[in-house]
């Protein structure tokens, strides 16, 4: 799944929450495609804000007047650019989905009888010890997993390729007190991928 439009609106505004910020940071690292496409809209958006008109010094009264009018303009030239990013943005993917339609094509959507089942640790877990096992359900017809583990921002501490359902991970400097995020990645036999949900769990001695 890529990023939607509206993610990317609220993301602008900052009005995104703190997990769906996580979620996006993740996805925009493993995804050129979306990163690309936030890269633009950041890009549109700074231009946008450039072109606010600056303040009159000299007069009080009529600068008054004068402000609050620039703020409503402001206001509503932001809405109507962010709809017109949004209409840009939509029409990139959609050409950019027939152009590169095999990339597009390697993720592909799960339905219930191949639904992965975290087992343990479960989301917001409190971890300790040099080992840590990892366990999973096991998905019809995959062929392979991938065990990604992040920091909190984002980056990648480890990516493993299993066959197996669980990963015990050790020999890794984790920090006490810190918080860490995984996923699993599911690969089936025509190399497609399907990636869960992302969980979380914190570190301690």
């Amino acid at each position: 799944m890529h990023i939607s439009e509206i993610q990317i609106s609220l993301l602008l505004e900052k009005k995104l929450s703190y997990k769906d910020q996580q979620e996006v940071n993740l996805h925009i690292a493993d995804c050129p495609l979306c990163a690309e496409k936030l890269a633009s809209s950041y890009k549109l958006y700074n231009s946008f804000e450039s072109l606010k008109v600056p303040k009159e010094p000299h007069i009080r009264t009529t600068t008054k007047i004068y402000e609050g009018v620039s703020r409503l303009l402001n206001r509503v030239t932001l809405k109507y650019a962010l709809a017109g990013v949004v209409l840009i943005l939509s029409l990139v993917t959609f050409y950019t989905v027939f152009e590169d339609e095999q990339e597009v094509s390697k993720f592909r959507s799960i339905d219930s009888e191949h639904f992965l089942e975290i087992f343990e640790p479960t989301d917001e877990s409190v971890l300790k010890g040099s080992n840590i096992l990892f366990r999973w359900s096991s998905v019809e017809g995959s062929i392979a997993y991938r065990f990604f583990l992040y920091k909190e921002d984002g980056k990648n501490l480890t990516s493993t390729l299993l066959t197996d359902t669980s990963y015990s991970l050790s020999n890794l400097q984790l920090k006490p007190g810190n918080k860490y995020l995984w996923r699993i990645e599911i690969i089936f036999p025509d190399e497609t991928k399907h990636r869960s949900e992302i969980n979380a769990f914190t570190y301690t001695k």
